[in-house]
């Protein structure tokens, strides 16, 4: 690939759609714990209870890889994520934004503004990184700035019940490889799903969402996924970059990894934007061997984005964005 990334980066996690009526994984947990299905069966049952980090991953893995679980099982729990998703989508897309909730992301908003930062210009292409598989952005933006490379014709499900009629088929490596091209060069804020979606089938035909462990062996046998992981990599190798992270737990080996190599041996800068306080953001880090992150994180604002970008005037917060972009 030949491109030039704009020399800001964004990257979300669950944190970041939480703040427009999304869930955290704890809250995917209760969810699944609450499914009929879940409550029909004594071992699911015991096997969600069981689990102390309410890491509703770890669950849907432990089901779907061991042979402690029966074929029934397996499908219940597949079942179950799937409704669980569907009901994510249900109270992404039945967010109502008015002058009390005033979250949504337009013209005008300090969050939009801060969102402008990121597109491209000047022979530089722009990138929001996700590894949420929400609808989120598509809905807010029918895949227009930002553009899903592959997905680029409108997608009109603005606040619509998701349906068959959504879903979307992922290019084989044939089909991908005569749009790679066209691909990178179809928008000036490319937003890449790099754990898939919701609503996506795989070139087998089945629901596309790295979810699990082994999240690289997934990626890697789908060969969309594996390009945009190619991107997400060559995009922090390319020299100075400065990244804001928003709503992110630090838990994906894979996702650390490179942003630890982006720091080591490219000068990547880290921004942080979450809800966890210091002190549990420096243990996330040090439990999972990020703790580089830490020692080299260049900013951190802790709040709601509610907080941060209000509707009508720059925060503290704000405008200490602003000088980690200028500085």
């Amino acid at each position: 690939m030949n491109f030039k990334s704009n020399n800001l980066i964004l990257l979300t996690g669950a944190g970041f759609t939480k703040n427009f009526g999304g869930f955290l994984a704890d809250d995917m947990w209760d969810m699944i714990l609450g499914h009929p299905l879940i409550q029909k069966n004594e071992k699911l049952k015991r096997l969600v209870l069981s689990n102390s980090n309410f890491d509703y991953e770890t669950i849907y893995d432990t089901v779907l890889s061991s042979n402690k679980f029966n074929d029934d099982e397996k499908s219940a729990m597949k079942k179950v994520i799937e409704q669980v998703y569907k009901d994510l989508d249900d109270a992404i897309r039945g967010r109502v934004y008015n002058s009390e909730n005033p979250r949504k992301i337009e013209n005008g908003s300090q969050f939009h503004k801060f969102i402008r930062f990121f597109v491209g210009g000047a022979g530089e292409k722009g990138f929001f990184f996700t590894l949420n598989h929400d609808l989120f952005m598509e809905r807010q933006f029918k895949y227009r700035a930002p553009m899903v490379p592959f997905f680029n014709e409108e997608f009109h499900i603005f606040n619509q019940e998701f349906s068959n009629n959504h879903l979307r088929k992922l290019p084989n490596q044939e089909e991908l490889e005569t749009q790679k091209e066209n691909l990178i060069n179809s928008g000036d804020l490319l937003y890449i799903k790099l754990h898939g979606s919701y609503g996506w089938l795989s070139i087998n035909g089945e629901n596309q969402m790295v979810i699990g462990g082994g999240k690289e062996k997934i990626i890697k046998k789908e060969p969309l996924l594996k390009w945009y992981f190619s991107i997400f990599k060559e995009v922090i190798r390319q020299d100075d970059k400065k990244i804001v992270i928003i709503g992110y737990g630090f838990r994906e080996e894979h996702i650390n990894k490179i942003l630890m190599e982006g720091i080591r041996s490219h000068n990547l800068k880290i921004y942080v934007i979450t809800k966890m306080e210091k002190e549990d953001l420096k243990r996330r880090l040090n439990e999972n061997g990020a703790f580089l992150i830490w020692e080299s994180l260049c900013g951190y604002s802790c709040g709601s984005l509610e907080e941060i970008f209000p509707w009508d005037s720059e925060t503290a917060d704000f405008k200490k964005i602003e000088r980690f972009f200028n500085n």
